[in-house]
């Protein structure tokens, strides 16, 4: 990944987990998919906004921030962030999510659901009671 501010802040926002054998952020190919979906630019130019967001009130670069100080800039300064984590965190997500390495540190393979299937864990059903006595949340449309 070419940019500097871009992979500093994804490697802020999806930080490494040695414990659990996760990547960062930036292990991924997230320049891929902003180029599917014609984001690269804009992604860019985000990480520039939020460097400059972070110059400013801790005169430091992304790349010097701590995962805390991240933290902190985004409750601080939650109107100016928000929006740039939100442009960039979808794709983000995506590519981390659907990385073969953190699905292989997640345990949950890299195989479709189906047609082969997978296991679904048991869990209480009584959960599902709200849901089931809610009713049809739709229109019948045959009848």
């Amino acid at each position: 990944m070419p940019d500097q501010n871009l992979e500093a802040l994804i490697n802020l926002m999806i930080p490494g987990d040695s414990r659990l054998n996760l990547p960062s952020g930036s292990y991924v190919d997230l320049d891929v998919i902003l180029q599917m979906e014609n984001k690269w630019e804009t992604a860019i130019l985000l990480a520039e906004q939020f460097a400059e967001i972070v110059h400013g009130k801790l005169n430091k670069t992304l790349i010097q921030l701590t995962v805390e100080e991240f933290d902190e800039i985004c409750r601080s300064f939650r109107t100016q962030i928000d929006p740039i984590l939100k442009a960039i965190g979808p794709s983000l997500l995506k590519a981390y999510y659907t990385n073969p390495k953190v699905q292989d540190a997640l345990g949950i393979g890299k195989d479709p659901p189906f047609p082969s299937g997978r296991n679904v864990y048991t869990g209480n059903i009584e959960l599902l009671e709200p849901v089931y006595n809610r009713g049809l949340v739709y229109r019948n449309i045959h009848g």
